[in-house]
């Protein structure tokens, strides 16, 4: 499976396809007519560039939208390596070093997701933490570190709001010689395709139910102890979901 896609609105699959190479999905989308490609008003992708010009080729009138998950995904990854870059500058048996590696999770985690009133004992520390205090720590550690997790909150903080000025804003910041240039391509990327990550605040619609159906079709070829014949597999997988659709929505709907 290299190429998957379905309708947002009824969340069916609609094709799966075994190349994702573009000049083959050109020529597969151009089999459509040009009348009907024009009628697709939005797509949902994940932050993969050559999808980007694909859509704009095939179909002319459509919406591109990145999905949210991607986007601060793209954005956690890089204040992940800027951690480690942090980390590994400390000796292996220092408490920084220690602290960044084992709760590197919170650090990641959306800032007031995190628990600021219930302390307990955690290790490496000689006093009761939450996890707030330990993220105020490892933050303390570093100021580039500290600078460039502000960022990626604010970020994600516009993002889970849907502000579309206060991301714009955001991405005008001088911010180049203040976060680790891990953050700093990050952002830069953003800012490149700043039109779409906007999109993704303007429409509620997500990759989430595509990535269900992903987790679905990755199960069916671990239990099938995979598959040697491509079309056979997709054939599988259809018909699993036409009897899902068929369970939950009743015999009147099965397709």
């Amino acid at each position: 499976m290299s190429f998957i896609f379905m309708d947002v609105i009824s969340r069916k699959v609609i094709d799966i396809l075994p190349d994702r190479r573009i000049r083959r999905l050109i020529s597969y989308f151009q089999r459509y007519p040009i009348e009907v490609r024009r009628r697709v008003k939005g797509v949902v992708i994940d932050m993969y560039e050559p999808y980007i010009s694909l859509i704009q080729s095939v179909f002319p009138n459509t919406v591109i939208i990145f999905d949210r998950f991607h986007i601060v995904q793209n954005l956690t990854r890089a204040l992940d390596k800027t951690r480690i870059a942090v980390m590994n500058g400390f000796a292996r048996d220092s408490q920084e070093y220690k602290v960044l590696k084992r709760y590197w999770k919170m650090f990641l985690m959306y800032e007031f997701d995190l628990n600021t009133s219930y302390f307990i004992k955690y290790t490496h520390f000689n006093n009761l933490m939450s996890q707030v205090s330990i993220v105020s720590f490892m933050r303390d550690i570093d100021p580039v570190l500290d600078e460039s997790y502000r960022c990626v909150q604010n970020i994600m903080a516009a993002i889970r709001l849907s502000n579309t000025d206060m991301l714009s804003s955001l991405f005008d910041m001088k911010l180049k010689s203040r976060v680790s240039p891990y953050v700093n391509v990050a952002i830069e990327t953003c800012r490149k395709n700043e039109e779409l990550i906007l999109n993704a605040c303007r429409y509620k619609l997500s990759n989430g139910p595509l990535e269900g159906k992903i987790n679905k079709i990755k199960l069916i070829k671990r239990n099938a102890f995979g598959h040697r014949n491509f079309y056979n597999y997709k054939k599988r997988i259809i018909l699993v979901f036409e009897k899902f659709q068929y369970i939950e929505n009743g015999p009147d709907t099965f397709v």
